[in-house]
């Protein structure tokens, strides 16, 4: 019974323009808040934020990403004082579950998200049924308020990813780290960061993952049980050292700490297909997209899936789609090329090379791409007048996509010795970029070569990691006695106290009253009533009504007097339940009786 729900951009009403950070900030706060509970599906960040600034219908939200609930909220914020508005919809009904204001001190922020975090948890359990809400853990390290501001800032900079953006992000991030040595959030932001900036190469490659590995490292002393430092971990493992096994040890290090961490099951995924590992591949693509249906990312992971393992035509339409929304999206123009190369579009894929600006392919991907092109067509006039530039680019030092791209051209000249030479140097060198392209299906020629074959072993070692467990988790066995007899106190003490006439009465009030945790009182009701706590209190209400209306004195309530009356603190909550209970309105009922 996993529900799932997507925890919108929160609106900024200050007056200040520059607090949007702020709100974009405690959204992602309570998504990492809730995430944590392992029966919720909570839509990432990246997918909730592409509906940052729009309007969408709950009916439109259901359709397009399948969530059962959704928060909306606004933060106003004035000087010491912030103030939070949360609502909670049920997006199958457009109905408003609950909603709540909060006015504190900015001081308390983190304990007011720990709540919110957990007022909606519990909102959703009291209206779909059991599912045990761990105990509320510390969980991050509390700062000052201007040190936290400022936080928030450089994350919302960072998520903006562009070069210009991340070094005023990395710029916050010291700032802070210069008041709070020890936040994490901090180190794992610049580590974060430094990466970015490696793997677009807009600093120096091998500056820059010295810088970010510094960071990681100095996060893992402080926390090694952090899920983010293993994802960075595996980042630096693959793209600096070429290390794949490694690299997955680490991501699956990061799913097992937090298994809603998207980046690392995209990761994951993206893996088992260079291992040509398909199934354990999809597993982890379908739960990367069930949480972030939405993120550029995951969606080319899931094209290049579909490229990987012979879905070729309809991995082009993905990356068409993401090449739309954002026409320098280099991974998605190059895989797309290498798609047109598999199909035997080669007139196309040429004229689509010349049609990708000077500024995103370097020269040296656009003379491998074409050489490749003409080769696989057959074309060998022109695929040797490409050929000797290839083989000198891939002569230099740094030119690794000349290598990858003269490997290809080898492969598909039948000159499989050469080819091979060249895959088993890069191997032997570290570099990552042969992991990406050892396996491509553009050379599927070369893939029974017994060589190849070994060094496909040696390159793509996944014996060493588990892989997802489709063991279902053991539930705790209340014996029935027990559960038969605190269901029995609960009948008496809803007859006698009639507590459900309290509008405000939530299952942890109910809990405490009879002394009872809120987690067994949830299980109580779903095994021995077959309830969820709305339900469950709402059948008192109802009979509460029903016994109203054959009151005499109840002749001069109006119909909602008498709901209100009953403990119903909305008039749409009462005539829908009463529908749904009774299969007619309550106008009908007090007709008929």
């Amino acid at each position: 019974m996993n529900q799932s729900i997507i925890i919108l951009p929160f609106r900024n009403s200050s007056s200040e323009e520059s607090n949007e950070f702020l709100c974009d900030g405690i959204a992602e706060e309570l998504i990492s808040l809730i995430s944590a509970n392992k029966h919720l599906r909570v839509i990432s960040r990246k997918s909730a934020f592409v509906f940052k600034d729009q309007t969408i219908s709950s009916s439109d939200l259901r359709k397009e990403l399948g969530v059962d609930f959704i928060v909306e909220g606004m933060v106003r914020l004035s000087g010491q004082k912030i103030r939070i508005n949360a609502e909670l919809i049920d997006s199958k009904n457009d109905l408003q579950l609950w909603s709540g204001k909060w006015d504190r001190n900015v001081d308390s922020i983190f304990d007011l998200e720990d709540e919110i975090a957990l007022l909606i948890s519990e909102q959703i359990r009291e209206n779909v049924g059991h599912f045990d809400i761990p105990e509320l853990q510390k969980h991050r390290q509390k700062i000052e308020f201007d040190v936290y501001q400022k936080l928030l800032e450089a994350k919302f900079l960072f998520y903006k990813w562009n070069p210009k953006d991340v070094e005023k992000a990395i710029t916050l991030f010291k700032d802070v780290l210069e008041q709070e040595p020890a936040s994490i959030d901090a180190l794992i932001g610049l580590s974060d960061a430094y990466s970015f900036m490696a793997t677009t190469n807009f600093m120096n490659p091998t500056e820059a993952w010295e810088i970010s590995e510094k960071y990681t490292e100095a996060a893992h002393l402080l926390n090694p049980e952090h899920a983010g430092i293993y994802y960075l971990k595996s980042n630096s493992a693959f793209f600096t050292k070429g290390d794949f096994s490694q690299a997955l040890i680490s991501a699956h290090k990061a799913v097992e700490l937090n298994p809603s961490y998207t980046d690392a099951l995209q990761f994951l995924a993206f893996f088992y297909t260079l291992a040509l590992k398909k199934e354990v591949a999809e597993e982890y693509m379908q739960k990367a997209l069930s949480i972030d249906p939405l993120n550029q990312e995951t969606l080319f992971f899931e094209g290049l899936l579909d490229y990987r393992f012979g879905q070729t035509e309809k991995a082009i339409s993905k990356f068409e789609a993401l090449i739309d929304q954002n026409p320098y999206n280099l991974p998605a123009l190059v895989s797309k090329s290498y798609a047109l190369i598999k199909t035997g579009q080669y007139g196309s894929n040429l004229e689509f090379l010349d049609s990708i600006s000077p500024e995103i392919l370097i020269p040296e991907e656009r003379l491998g791409l074409t050489c490749v092109t003409h080769t696989a067509a057959g074309n060998m006039e022109e695929a040797n007048t490409y050929l000797p530039k290839l083989q000198v680019a891939a002569r230099e030092p740094h030119s690794l996509q000349a290598k990858c791209y003269l490997y290809w051209t080898y492969c598909l000249l039948g000159k499989t010795d050469e080819a091979l030479q060249i895959a088993g140097n890069m191997k032997d060198d570290n570099i990552s970029l042969i992991l990406i392209h050892f396996a491509d299906p553009i050379i599927d020629v070369v893939f029974d070569h017994p060589e190849f074959k070994t060094l496909f072993a040696e390159l793509y070692q996944t014996d060493q990691v588990k892989i997802i467990s489709k063991k279902k988790e053991k539930k705790e066995v209340i014996p029935n006695d027990k559960i038969k007899e605190e269901a029995r106190l609960l009948s008496n003490y809803m007859e006698e106290e009639e507590p459900y006439l309290n509008p405000k009465l939530s299952l942890r009030d109910l809990a405490q009253s009879i002394e009872m945790h809120p987690n067994q009182l949830s299980l109580v009701l779903n095994s021995a009533f077959e309830k969820n706590f709305n339900s469950f209190v709402n059948d008192y209400r109802i009979a509460y009504f029903k016994k109203l209306i054959k009151d005499q004195s109840a002749a001069n309530y109006s119909l909602i007097g008498l709901a209100y009356e009953s403990g119903f603190n909305s008039k749409t909550v009462f005539n829908t339940y009463f529908k749904k209970k009774e299969g007619i309105t309550p106008k009908e009922y007090l007709k008929n009786h």
